[in-house]
Parts: structure tokens; C-alpha cells; sequence
């Protein structure tokens, strides 16, 4: 026996009933569709702001690799991180793309923070060591034009905050010039 037998009266008003639920599940599947898609706008946005910085530091690099450059960004940004002391280092957190923020606290271990020895040579090395098979001419250079991306994008003020707790000769790798220009707020 058939639970909807289409010969019957009852078979039509069943056939009826699978229609109207069959419509009913489409529109609510249409509807969380578009609560979805309206849902992602955030994460389409940190999409978006990071690949703006991305291309400004490339850009800033000139190396035409958005790739390398990225890869350039995240190590800096971990460096970063890992030789500030932790609550300076959720500072320069909090103001980064959502995204990035993401990328930036990625294997963080802040009992290990900041870093016992924090000379700008081993900072370098560790920048270095990320790009061994793919070396950087002057990471000197490289971590500059981050220091320039980072004071762009970045309130003045937290700036200066990250600059003061670092070393003196890490701090001289970060442009003067460029903390002036830095736009109070954030500039994401």
C-alpha cells in the first residue's frame, strides 16, 4: 500500500502536499542562503582589507609577488609579536584585519614572550631563515618597507607604543618619517 496512491482523491491532495512542503523547504533553503551570504560580509571584508595590504606591501617592495609578500608580512608580523611583551603585543593585535590578526596570533605561545635574546640581528635571522629557499636581498630593507606598511595601516599612537617597547636597534629599523604620517584610529 502506497502512502500517496495518485489514483485516489487523497493521492491528489497528497501530491498537493508535497508540493507546497517541496516549495515551503525551498524558500527556507533560499532564505538561509541569503542569510549566509549576508552573514559572510564580514569575512569578505577581511578578505578584501588584507589583500589591500598585501598589495601595498608589495607595492612599497616593488617585487611584483603577492605571494612572497604575504609571506614577508606574516613572518614580520609573528617576529613582531613574539619580541613585544604580551600585552603590548594584543595591542598591535587588536588593530589588525580580522584576518591578519588571525595570521598574526597563529602558534603563539605568550608564556614564551618576548623572546630572551631580542637583538636585531637575531630578529633578521629569524626573517631570513623563513625565506632560506627563496632569499630576500636586504631584509633589512624588507622588514623596513613591513615597519612603513605597519605605520600606514596603524593608529600613531599604537605605533609608538610597539616602537618604545622594542630594542633601540630593532626600533631604528621602523621610519621616523613615517610615525607622523600614521593615521590616528587605524587606517584599515
Amino acid at each position: 500500500m502506497s502512502f500517496c496512491p495518485e489514483a485516489t482523491r487523497g493521492g491528489l491532495i497528497c501530491l498537493k502536499a508535497l508540493f507546497l512542503a517541496s516549495a515551503s523547504i525551498e524558500q527556507s533553503f533560499n532564505g538561509a542562503l541569503a542569510m549566509s551570504a549576508a552573514g559572510l560580509e564580514s569575512i569578505d571584508h577581511t578578505v578584501q582589507l588584507t589583500h589591500i595590504w598585501i598589495n601595498d606591501l608589495d607595492s612599497r617592495l616593488g617585487w611584483e609577488n603577492k605571494h612572497r609578500s604575504y609571506r614577508l608580512l606574516r613572518t614580520v608580523l609573528q617576529a613582531l609579536r613574539d619580541w613585544l611583551p604580551v600585552n603590548e603585543a594584543v595591542g598591535l593585535g587588536a588593530q589588525l584585519p580580522e584576518l591578519l590578526r588571525g595570521v598574526y596570533y597563529e602558534h603563539w605561545r605568550p608564556i614564551t614572550t618576548p623572546v630572551k635574546h631580542r637583538t636585531k640581528a637575531e630578529f633578521l635571522a629569524r626573517i631570513a631563515d623563513a625565506f632560506r629557499n627563496d632569499p630576500i636581498s636586504s631584509i633589512s630593507n624588507a622588514v623596513t618597507a613591513v615597519f612603513e606598511l605597519l605605520s600606514h595601516r596603524i593608529s600613531a599612537g599604537e605605533i609608538e607604543d610597539v616602537r618604545q617597547k622594542l630594542p633601540a636597534d630593532i626600533r631604528a629599523l621602523w621610519p621616523i618619517r613615517l610615525q607622523a604620517a600614521a593615521v590616528s584610529g587605524g587606517a584599515w
